[in-house]
């Protein structure tokens, strides 16, 4: 078993370095744009729709690290309400949601890549199914910290 541990935390350790990639190339670009547009007087047709991009993949990719990772926004006012077996419960449930919510994303990234796979995204040059695609990845991901985090529950 821990070497489905170590697989576990070298994925999401991946995203993570992903996730600080993602944000490095960002403030370069818009850097890079702010110098263009205002030195230059050139701005480059592929910067914005290239840091959207960045920024669509980075949001939902760091919202599967919080989930993980437990950093999200939560009220743990209800922890200090609710009785043990009613925690129990709560948690439970919460963990089928999560499921059925990682599984929607899932499909429903599947199918947007699907419809988007025609279209371009002006600038980039490239088919919109990059930037849709971050919705199923995300899912996969979240659907991965969830066996994560029934693994430890067990």
């Amino acid at each position: 078993m821990p070497n489905i541990r170590r697989v576990y935390d070298l994925f999401f350790s991946t995203i993570l370095t992903i996730c600080k990639i993602m944000l490095a190339l960002q403030i370069i670009i818009t850097s890079y744009i702010v110098f263009g547009r205002y030195v230059l007087n050139n701005t480059p047709p592929w910067g914005e729709p290239a840091i959207l991009m960045l920024m669509v993949w980075f949001s939902f990719l760091s919202s599967a690290l919080a989930f993980k990772d437990n950093t999200h926004i939560r009220m743990s006012v209800i922890d200090l309400v609710l009785p043990h077996r009613g925690l129990k419960i709560f948690k439970r449930m919460y963990y089928l949601l999560t499921l059925a919510f990682a599984l929607f994303m899932v499909k429903a990234g599947y199918e947007l890549i699907q419809l988007t796979s025609n279209s371009m995204i002006p600038g980039l040059k490239i088919s919109s199914a990059w930037l849709y695609s971050s919705v199923m990845v995300t899912g996969v991901c979240i659907l991965v910290a969830l066996f994560g985090k029934a693994r430890k529950a067990v």
